[in-house]
């Protein structure tokens, strides 16, 4: 089977609540269909999915992405705490301490990243959350 009669085949079976005339519907509907993959299959399997239409994450990227999920996790902690969310990173163990001071200071750089503070900001005005900037200054930062 061709992809172009795979793709014509899917197209025309889906139940479109938009037509993808409009570019930014057919925006829409693929970073729907991105995030559901995403829940299903997890973010590195989704983006080898679409690899073929936009480039992969290098390192940094990947690093980037990280440390977004950092600041997002503290963000919604009930009492943000940088130190308790080390804590609860490093876990338990015979070597706590310094995955605890491993953590606190992954996290302090995360928040010193204006590209991760940047790219934290953008998901939660996507989802509709507009307290960022009050969290970021009741913690100090």
């Amino acid at each position: 089977m061709t992809r172009d009669l795979v793709d014509e085949m899917f197209l025309k079976s889906a139940d479109f609540a938009y037509s993808l005339d409009s570019e930014g519907f057919a925006e829409v509907f693929v970073g729907a269909l991105f995030k559901e993959i995403t829940k299903r299959y997890g973010q590195e399997k989704a983006r080898k999915m679409f690899a073929p239409y936009g480039r992969t994450l290098n390192n940094k990227d990947r690093t980037r992405w990280k440390n977004t999920g950092l600041i997002l996790q503290l963000y919604y902690m009930k009492k943000p705490s940088i130190s308790g969310l080390a804590r609860e990173l490093a876990g338990s163990g015979e070597d706590s301490a310094d995955l605890i001071e491993a953590s606190r200071q992954r996290i302090h750089r995360a928040l010193n990243n204006k590209h991760v503070i940047a790219e934290a900001r953008e998901v939660l005005d996507e989802a509709g959350d507009e307290g960022f900037d009050d969290f970021l200054r009741s913690i100090g930062h």
